[in-house]
């Protein structure tokens, strides 16, 4: 019940936090949970074991309260930004957790298959309750419950029931009250963030929420500003910020939302079929209503968007129900990758309309801008169709076009052909001398762009009043001419811009608003702690004399870190794989962690009966990771016509061989190490857990998935050998 209640938090707040905190810092309390974990299991070897049933009601009931705590804080106004508070809060609460854990292998260390195996399998179904419940019910009464769940925990081993039967009633009150009056819940004007929402909500006046739609999957927000009537805002989490237009009545607001430069594709290439990916409050649905094309597919990920649409359909003109309009909720590239058909264009709008929310996704696998991605947007367009990409400034739209130009090159076609594929805009009300690039137009056809052809794009364009930057034949000027002219190459192109990394992205490496020239700062501070804290942890294991005194002390601490650290590459491994193929990010976290926890209950159940095979557990999990890193993307490939329930069938089928060996080793050295040892087990493999997760993403964006993934496997190889040495 606890680890259930430990993941279902872990997720749940994930949820929560992703309003408040943008993508990378959400990562990072989701590491410092792991160090929770550990830390709390390393405090628990200072303590006796004298009443255990004492000592874990305590803990649970301080987890308990945690929670508690926490959502009461989250909840209220601040005047200052109280984020540190709660992911301390959120630590500490992981902490009791964690110390709750170790006590019970301490004193059952017999066991530790069994133990291990509940561990495991309560966290796996700990994954499946968080979504239930945020599909049923708000982040906040999710968060009650799970201290509900805590309470009761701590009750089965409470010496005086009545006193657990009255926390159980007061909890279980407190919830209930809430589910009927919803007297708790973030508002985001109350907690003073750098989030685009909330300096929405703060920065301009007359500005409020009108409109609220919250699953399992995300939050959005419907923003209205009273002296801006023309239009309303859509923040999905706290950021990624769409437009919603007022439906034009009059000719002269037709007129008006025509002469914006998003509408200039419709214009020229007059398309009779579309596919919009992330139309987002609608606006790119509303210019492909207005130039009157007949089929319009729009894919957006999150169904409370498509939800607020049709909450303001008479304010937007019933856009998602118009008989042109096939509005699908569907993570966009994965939807492509299954469907057949062909567009005569596919429109993808910017991610992201703040400056404010770019340094936010850095961190942020983005599978919509790669190599990959292109290629299979090309793949399904007709022979005269177009790709457009409306994108931020001139760091996305220099990286777009490589990232185009090397998909084109991939396909067969020279630099200076592919160049000649392309043609960029700008609209000059949107530029400031601070932003001389801002919102370009990125046009990609599927064919070579002809002499006519350029002509009448800057006929067009000098009509519309836009600038044109570079128009193949027309206007073949500044670096994109000279790739044409063959002057420069594309690689000359990305080391000459030296104000940031214009390489192109890949599925491997799918970092697209990562722009740093190595490894990004926020990257690097992390790097630095964590060394930091390797130091210290170092500092304390030299100063333990007690455990210092026991047998291959340090080759026990490297295998036990060496554990934390390959488990979580390995992890960062099949998340990426299976991304695409199941779609939406959080469902695809929710089943893969689902299917990797609840095999691995069964391999440490499997570990407790048969004691010798599971020594080779290492060597199998280091095979595994071989074999599927150069079969799973064929495997994946040819199943992607299978609906979802067959996707996730074949993805449990994937994992569940690894997954069974995947939770032998740690057991299997719990069972063999001193019984004292066993809660610094537990806390060095806190440690290893926290540093893999740094190193899993720098790795990953230096290098690429595939290495993380195959760096997790040979350092289960190495633990293999280790192991053997250790415990003959």
């Amino acid at each position: 019940m606890v680890s259930l209640a430990g993941f279902a938090l872990q997720i749940i707040l994930t949820r929560l936090f992703s309003v408040l905190f943008f993508y990378n810092f959400v990562f990072i309390i989701i590491s410092l949970a792991i160090l929770g974990i550990g830390l709390g299991a390393s405090f628990i070897q200072r303590i006796s074991q004298k009443n255990i049933s004492r000592q874990i009601h305590n803990l649970a009931w301080s987890a308990s309260g945690g929670v508690l705590l926490l959502t009461v804080l989250i909840t209220l106004p601040w005047a200052f930004d109280p984020r540190l508070i709660f992911i301390f809060l959120a630590l500490l609460v992981y902490g009791f957790i964690g110390a709750i854990s170790a006590s019970l292998f301490r004193t059952w260390s017999s066991q530790s298959g069994t133990l291990y195996a509940a561990d495991l399998s309560g966290g796996g179904f700990g994954a499946l309750a968080a979504l239930g419940l945020l599909t049923l019910m708000s982040g906040i009464n999710a968060l009650l419950l799970v201290a509900l769940l805590l309470g009761i925990a701590g009750g089965i081993f409470a010496q005086k029931k009545r006193l657990n039967i009255a926390v159980a009633i007061f909890l279980s009150l407190f919830l209930g009250q809430n589910l009927l009056l919803n007297s708790f819940q973030i508002n985001p004007a109350d907690i003073p963030t750098p989030k685009p929402l909330t300096r929405q909500l703060t920065k301009f006046e007359n500005t409020e929420i009108v409109h609220t739609e919250e699953d399992a999957l995300g939050r959005v927000d419907v923003l209205e500003n009273t002296n801006k009537p023309d239009q309303k805002l859509v923040f999905m989490d706290g950021a990624a910020g769409s437009m919603m237009l007022r439906y034009p009545e009059t000719q002269a607001d037709k007129i008006r939302i025509r002469s914006d430069l998003g509408y200039f594709p419709f214009l020229f290439a007059m398309p009779e079929n579309i596919l919009i990916i992330g139309p987002g409050g609608g606006k790119d649905i509303l210019f492909a209503h207005l130039a009157k094309t007949q089929r319009i597919e729009a894919v957006e990920i999150s169904g409370g968007v498509a939800k607020a649409l049709e909450e303001f359909s008479a304010y937007n003109g019933n856009l998602a129900s118009l008989p042109e309009v096939n509005l699908v909720v569907d993570e966009g590239r994965s939807y492509l990758r299954r469907s057949d058909k062909a567009y005569e264009m596919i429109y993808l709008s910017e991610v992201t309309s703040l400056s404010t929310e770019l340094a936010g996704y850095m961190l942020a696998e983005n599978y919509i801008y790669t190599t990959e991605a292109v290629k299979d947007y090309l793949g399904h367009l007709t022979d005269d169709g177009w790709l457009v990409f409306k994108l931020y400034d001139e760091f996305t739209l220099t990286r777009a076009f490589t990232t185009v130009m090397q998909a084109l090159v991939d396909n067969g076609i020279s630099e200076e052909d592919a160049a000649r594929h392309v043609a960029v805009f700008l609209d000059p009300q949107a530029l400031s001398q601070n932003e001389p690039f801002r919102s370009p137009l990125l046009m990609v056809s599927r064919n070579l762009i002809t002499a006519k052809e350029g002509s009448e794009l800057l006929k067009l364009t000098q009509d519309m009043n836009f600038i044109p930057v570079f128009i193949p034949h027309a206007l073949e000027q500044g670096a994109l001419g000279a790739i044409t002219q063959g002057k420069i190459t594309l690689n000359n192109l990305i080391i000459g811009f030296e104000r940031g990394d214009m390489r192109p992205t890949s599925d491997n490496a799918p970092f697209f608003y990562e722009f740093s020239l190595g490894l990004p700062a926020l990257l690097n501070s992390l790097l630095t702690g964590v060394a930091a804290f390797l130091l210290l942890a170092l500092f304390y294991l030299f100063s333990n004399r007690k455990a210092l005194a026991m047998p291959a002390y340090w080759q026990e601490i490297i295998y036990f870190f060496g554990l934390g650290v390959g488990f979580l590459l390995i992890e960062a491994g099949i998340l990426q794989s299976f991304s695409l193929f199941l779609g939406h990010p959080t469902l695809n976290l929710s089943v893969i962690l689902m299917a990797l926890l609840l095999s691995g209950g069964l391999g440490s159940r499997l570990s407790q009966k048969n004691l010798k095979k599971k020594r080779y557990a290492a060597f199998f999990i280091a095979a595994l990771v071989l074999l599927e890193a150069f079969t799973l993307p064929a495997l994946l490939k040819a199943s992607l016509h299978l609906p979802l329930w067959g996707r996730i069938a074949i993805t449990w089928v994937a994992i569940l061989p690894l997954g069974i060996f995947l939770g032998m080793p740690f057991p299997h050295g719990l069972q063999k190490t001193q019984e004292k040892f066993i809660p610094l087990a537990w806390g060095i493999n806190g440690v290893g857990s926290v540093v893999g997760g740094v190193v899993a993403m720098a790795l990953a964006m230096t290098f690429g998935f595939q290495a993380v993934f195959l760096l997790g496997g040979g350092i289960y190889l190495f633990l293999a050998g280790l192991s053997r040495r250790l415990w003959q």
